[in-house]
């Protein structure tokens, strides 16, 4: 019962709802092999690396932490590859380089490797390395 003149004092106590949810993310990178005209000179070639984080959000006031990317399977690099031999053909780049520190913040990456056909003009057999522009 209320009584007039009476302040009255109430204590609320919230419980914060903690979710946690994980995020995952894929990188990946694709070596594309084409011939100078633009057709298909061989498979494409497409390295993944999973990652997860951890994700927590009070649902109460709205506050979202993220945890950092952890690749699943402990790789946080691309190998290098070394790019087919097509009869009759010089690729521009014998092989794509390594690339190393890959996070879950790393973009896609794409390479093209374009075969011209062999001529004695063109320096046939003379190839270089590639280091993909990030």
């Amino acid at each position: 019962m209320i009584e007039p003149g009476v302040v009255q004092t109430f204590e609320v106590h919230l419980e914060h709802d903690i979710s946690e949810k994980n995020d995952t993310k894929q990188v990946s990178r694709t070596i594309r092999y084409t011939y100078e005209d633009g057709t298909k000179a061989a498979d494409d070639v497409t390295t993944v690396i999973n990652f997860t984080r951890k994700v927590t959000r009070d649902e109460v006031t709205g506050d979202t932490k993220y945890g950092a990317w952890t690749s699943q399977d402990d790789s946080t690099k691309f190998d290098s590859i070394t790019s087919p031999t097509i009869s009759g053909t010089t690729a521009d780049y014998l092989k794509i380089d390594a690339v190393n520190d890959i996070t879950g913040d790393t973009q896609d990456m794409t390479s093209q490797v374009i075969y011209r056909k062999d001529t004695p003009s063109n320096g046939a057999g003379e190839n270089k390395e590639k280091n993909p522009k990030l």
